[in-house]
């Protein structure tokens, strides 16, 4: 009998032991310190349990059993202590301070006595092996107020993290849940204890049924390193960001989030976090992000997201988190520059497009063509036949809506590898790639059909009769620089108009 009391203390003397070993570790971090005065009473208590089993003489027991209730009166009051404090609950933690006189007071009223006092009515001895054995104790009335204010410490505790409950987000939740089942499980086992197990005849000391619940608690407060920062200040910060924050483990799970998070989650169609697998499966809608860069400890990638709003723009910043250089997870703090990759769009297109076409301008059919593959490309250049007359007979503006008409028609007639270009006035290109010489010139008898097939409407239902003349170069292994295959085009083109005009011509050397 004696091995498994000396078991079960040792037990739970080393639980208690590495988590005060831990906790000392992060002893600067919020509760930390509490968490470490509370541990330093459960080892008091459990020691002097264990010397009260082994000493020889009623006396010397009796005195270990003293020296434990000033652990017994203390840890329900430090348990509510810690809880206000870990919610900074500022009312409870006013409070604090007056209620510690009701554990100061049951101590004084221990040692008034240490036989009959005002809190035990008397004793007895219960051997559990010979030569050793507790001491059985008689509560008084006022013993079992004391009782009863103990276990209302740990009550308000529970009760003032269910309030915080409501209010937590995230992995927060299942932390405070866990800590609240910690302590009604601890006042569970001691009533179990006293109630139960002692009437029953089996005698264990009430420090070992505080060893589970404080392991749940120690637990729940590690397992995210949640000494770093209080719960309600970490959640005042990330409901204070407007922008969308995810903390991610090392598999791209989310494990915390803020209100924002939640939106833009939902805003890219999710129900809600718990519905995805991953960080990864929200910004592959369409494009994928790399989460474990080990290497940085911060990368800014932009990404375009298709939500329910539209097509929307987001810088992310990801932030590496580790331990002791031991990769943990990312924190992703997204920002959306939706405006500015708008404004940063309409700059580009004015300088890459043709304001009045809405075709490449010059410069950009010339960077474009020449990063096409290099396999069978081919070049046409359009002209508007007597585009002059247009301009002198019904004015300038029915020029541009002249200009306007062909851009349209060329667009519609191209084939998809195309790319087309107002290269100045009313001269136009189109340039494609693998693409033989016979589907090329289909292509320029197209487009040659698109305009002088169908008169222009220019004002009013007015319409003018228009043609254009077009030329055709070939470059079949991509060796032709852009200026040299234009120079070929455009010989065409002029070996057109000097044909009659409203024909293709094609380059032959």
């Amino acid at each position: 009998m004696i091995f498994f009391y000396n078991l079960i203390y040792a037990l739970s003397l080393f639980i208690l032991i590495t988590i005060t070993a831990y906790a000392w570790l992060y002893k600067d971090r919020h509760g930390a310190k509490v968490m470490i005065v509370t541990m330093l009473f459960l080892i008091f208590w459990n020691t002097s349990s264990l010397f009260e089993v082994y000493s020889s003489d009623i006396e010397m027991k009796l005195f270990w059993r003293n020296a434990q209730q000033i652990s017994g009166f203390l840890l329900p009051y430090l348990i509510f202590y810690f809880a206000s404090d870990f919610i900074e609950n500022n009312r409870a933690r006013r409070l604090a301070p007056w209620l510690i006189v009701f554990p100061i007071l049951f101590t004084v009223l221990i040692y008034t006595n240490p036989y009959h006092g005002l809190v035990r009515n008397g004793y007895s001895l219960v051997e559990i092996a010979e030569g050793y054995g507790f001491l059985n104790v008689e509560v008084s009335g006022l013993g079992a107020i004391n009782v009863m204010v103990n276990a209302g410490f740990v009550f308000i505790a529970v009760a003032l993290l269910m309030n915080y409950y409501r209010k937590a987000i995230g992995k927060v939740r299942i932390q405070i849940f866990i800590m609240v089942v910690a302590l009604v499980l601890t006042v569970f086992l001691v009533m179990f204890n006293n109630f139960y197990l002692r009437p029953g005849g089996v005698y264990i000391m009430t420090s070992i049924f505080y060893v589970p619940g404080i392991t749940m608690l120690a637990y729940a407060l590690f397992k995210h390193d949640m000494f770093s920062v209080s719960p309600l200040s970490k959640d005042r910060l990330l409901e204070a960001m407007v922008h969308p924050i995810f903390v991610c483990d090392t598999k791209g799970h989310i494990i915390e989030h803020n209100a924002a998070g939640l939106d833009f989650v939902r805003t890219a169609g999710y129900e809600s976090v718990e519905s995805m697998n991953s960080i990864q499966e929200l910004f592959n809608k369409p494009l994928y992000v790399h989460l474990q860069d080990k290497k940085k400890q911060t990368n800014i990638q932009e990404i375009a997201l298709q939500t329910l709003q539209g097509l929307r723009y987001f810088d992310i910043h990801f932030h590496t988190l580790s331990q002791e250089t031991v990769y943990t997870g990312m924190l992703l703090h997204l920002e959306e520059v939706t405006a500015k990759k708008s404004y940063e769009l309409s700059l580009r297109r004015r300088a890459d497009y043709d304001q009045m076409t809405g075709l490449l301008n010059r410069s950009t059919f010339q960077t474009t063509y020449e990063s096409m593959p290099a396999s069978k490309r081919m070049m046409i250049l359009i002209d508007a036949d007597d585009f002059k007359r247009v301009n002198d007979t019904h004015g300038h503006h029915s020029g541009d809506v002249v200009i306007k008409t062909m851009a349209k028609r060329f667009n519609a007639a191209k084939c998809k590898t195309c790319i087309t270009g107002r290269l100045g006035g009313e001269e136009f290109g189109v340039a494609s790639y693998n693409m033989s010489e016979d589907d090329a010139v289909a292509l320029a008898e197209k487009i040659r059909r698109s305009i002088s097939n169908t008169p222009i409407e220019i004002q009013d239902g007015k319409t003018i009769p228009l043609t254009i003349s077009v030329g055709v170069a070939f470059d079949q292994d991509g060796s032709k620089p852009f200026d040299q295959i234009r120079n070929e085009a455009d010989t065409a083109l002029y070996q057109a108009k000097g044909h009659e005009k409203n024909r293709v011509e094609v380059y032959r050397i």
